[in-house]
C-alpha cells in the first residue's frame, strides 16, 4: 500500500472513531439503558406484574412462573401494612431478589411539587438494587423533572456491582426533604453508574403518555379503572389506553445531532396498564395491543382460579387417572410393573 493510500485509510479510521464517540455521547438516556439492559428476544414479550407489597402474596403467586415482577406505591404499602420507609423497601427489594423477580417498581415520595425532593428519594430507591428496581414518578411537572434528572445521571453502583450499602444508604438522611447532594449517594468517590429505569405513573390521558415517551421513560402507567370511573365509560377508558399503546410503538426520538444512520434502534416505551379490576379487561386490552399489566392479588386469583370449567376438567382428569390405576404410585402401572 502506498504512503498516500495509508494516509487516506488512517484518516478514514479517525473519522469513523470520532463519529462513534460522538454518537455515544449524544445518545439519550433511554437509548443507553436500552443498549445495556434489553434482550432483543424479550423486547416484545408479555410482562405481568403483581400490584402488591405483601411478601406472602408474592410467595403464593410468583412460583407459577407467569409474573415478571411486582409493583407498589404508597397506597399499596398502606393497604398491605408495609411502612413507607426506605428501610422497609430495602427489605422488599431483598425479598423480590430472593424470589427471582426480574423487576420491582417502587414509587418516590416526599413532595407533590418539589422535583429535588422527589429526586433525592428516587436516587435512594434506585440504589437499593439498580438491576432490579424501577422508580415510579407521577406525571406532574415535578415528577417529570425528577425523572429526567434521574435518567440523565444514572444510578451509582458499588465496585461489586450492587447498589448503595444499606447502612450507608440509611445513614444519609431519613427525611425525604434532605439535600439531594447527599441523599442516595453511594459515596463521592464512586464514579461508576448504571442506567436508571423509570415509570411515569398516574397517567390518565394519551397525551400524558406522549410526555412520558418524549422523556425517554421505560413505562407509562395509565389507571384504566379510575379512567373508566372519571369518564363514566369503561369502553372509552380502554380505547384511550389502547391509543397510548399504539403511540408507544412509534420510534422514540433520536438525540439532536446524532447521525441517523449511526443511531441505535430506539427502545419502545411500555404502557403498564394499572388499576385493572378484572381479568376480562386485561384480555380485551391485550387484544388491542397492550402487552404490560399490573393487577391485584384478587385479579391474579381470577386469572388462575376463576374458570370453574377448568377446575372441573382437572378434577375429571384425576378421577379417570385414579380409576385407571394411576393412584397406585407415581407413574401408575409403570411403577407396579
Amino acid at each position: 500500500m502506498t504512503t498516500a493510500a495509508m494516509t487516506k485509510e488512517a484518516r478514514k479510521q479517525q473519522k469513523e472513531a470520532r463519529m462513534t464517540t460522538t454518537t455515544k455521547q449524544q445518545r439519550t438516556p433511554a437509548e443507553r439503558r436500552h443498549n445495556k439492559n434489553t434482550n432483543p428476544k424479550n423486547a416484545a414479550a408479555l410482562r405481568l406484574f403483581l400490584d402488591s407489597a405483601s411478601v406472602d402474596e408474592w410467595r403464593r403467586w410468583f412460583p407459577l412462573g407467569a409474573l415478571y415482577g411486582f409493583t407498589t406505591n404508597p397506597l399499596i404499602l398502606r393497604r398491605d401494612g408495609v411502612p413507607c420507609t426506605h428501610e422497609a423497601l430495602a427489605i422488599l427489594a431483598r425479598e423480590a431478589r430472593a424470589l427471582g423477580a426480574r423487576e420491582l417498581q417502587l414509587q418516590a415520595w416526599g413532595s407533590a411539587d418539589d422535583p429535588q425532593v422527589l429526586l433525592a428519594c428516587a436516587r435512594r430507591l434506585a440504589a437499593l438494587d439498580p438491576a432490579l428496581v424501577t422508580v415510579k414518578l407521577p406525571c406532574t411537572p415535578a415528577g417529570l423533572e425528577a425523572a429526567r434528572a434521574l435518567m440523565a445521571e444514572g444510578v451509582p453502583v458499588a465496585s461489586g456491582g450492587g447498589g448503595c450499602d444499606d447502612d450507608e444508604s440509611s445513614s444519609s438522611s431519613s427525611s425525604s426533604s434532605s439535600s439531594s447532594d447527599s441523599d442516595g449517594d453511594c459515596g463521592s468517590n464512586n464514579k461508576k453508574t448504571t442506567p436508571a429505569r423509570v415509570t411515569i405513573t398516574a397517567v390518565y390521558t394519551a397525551h400524558q403518555a406522549l410526555l412520558a415517551q418524549a422523556l425517554g421513560a421505560d413505562y407509562a402507567a395509565p389507571y384504566v379503572g379510575r379512567m373508566a370511573d372519571a369518564a363514566g365509560s369503561a369502553a372509552d377508558a380502554e380505547a384511550e389506553v389502547a391509543a397510548m399503546a399504539k403511540a408507544a410503538r412509534l420510534p422514540a426520538p433520536v438525540a439532536a445531532g446524532a447521525p441517523a444512520a449511526a443511531a441505535p434502534p430506539a427502545p419502545q416505551m411500555r404502557v403498564l396498564v394499572a388499576s385493572l379490576r378484572d381479568a376480562s379487561t386485561m384480555a380485551r386490552l391485550a387484544a388491542a395491543g397492550c402487552d404490560t399489566f399490573t393487577f391485584s392479588p384478587a385479579v391474579m386469583e381470577e386469572l388462575t382460579l376463576g374458570v370453574e370449567a377448568t377446575t372441573a376438567a382437572a378434577l375429571a382428569f384425576e378421577g379417570a387417572a385414579e380409576e385407571g390405576g394411576g393412584y397406585g404410585g407415581h407413574g401408575g402401572g409403570a411403577a407396579a410393573a
